[in-house]
């Protein structure tokens, strides 16, 4: 399968992981850090796939270029600010670290959805996922202007993005119930060990 090149990748890895105290990124799921399965899933479809913030200290093993956030210590809006810096004018398909378990299935979905929208964010249960998202270059110019005047809330920034949501429904071949489960807190990594079917990305 030949992989896209008019899209970047970029991997959400900047966070302090305060609620997790533990670096969430480098946390073992199925034998391998857990940012490994967003690297692998990007991969899978894009030719060039970035992790945004960290260091190469910390994500060298992943041997993928890294981006320093311009917007230091603003969050995720800063990190998708960094990738959209970074790629333009191309879109980029945006995914959070601790997310992994997200299929291959679901960015392909995603990126080949129809839409008058050029940014193109999964929805799930009525709850957008900016996480896990397609955003189109011009969506640079709101998220700068927010992140300049110290608004740091994707989801809020959003609403001045063209945008489409994604319905992301259980009839869909991909769907799994834990689709979107993220590791925040010790609790949720301690549940997502529990799980006996481990992530897939077929």
């Amino acid at each position: 399968m030949s992989k896209q090149s008019d899209v970047l990748g970029a991997i959400l890895a900047g966070g302090k992981s305060t609620r997790m105290g533990a670096e969430k990124a480098l946390l073992p799921v199925r034998g391998q850090p857990m940012i490994q399965y967003a690297a692998d899933t990007l991969s899978a479809l894009l030719s060039e796939v970035v992790v945004v913030g960290g260091g190469k200290d910390k994500y060298g093993f992943l041997k993928l270029e890294i981006v320093p956030d311009v917007f230091e210590g603003c969050g995720p809006l800063g990190g998708i600010q960094a990738a959209l810096n970074r790629a333009k004018p191309l879109p980029v398909f945006i995914l959070s670290c601790d997310t992994p378990f997200i299929p291959v299935g679901l960015i392909e979905y995603i990126l080949s959805f129809k839409s008058a929208a050029p940014t193109k964010i999964a929805i799930f249960d009525g709850v957008l996922q900016p996480l896990c998202g397609l955003y189109d270059s011009t969506s640079l110019g709101a998220i700068e202007h927010d992140l300049q005047g110290g608004k740091y809330s994707v989801l809020k920034t959003i609403l001045n993005i063209d945008h489409i949501g994604v319905p992301i429904t259980p009839d869909l071949s991909f769907f799994t119930p834990q689709i979107f489960w993220n590791v925040n807190r010790p609790e949720d990594y301690h549940l997502l060990s529990s799980i006996s079917n481990g992530p897939t990305h077929g």
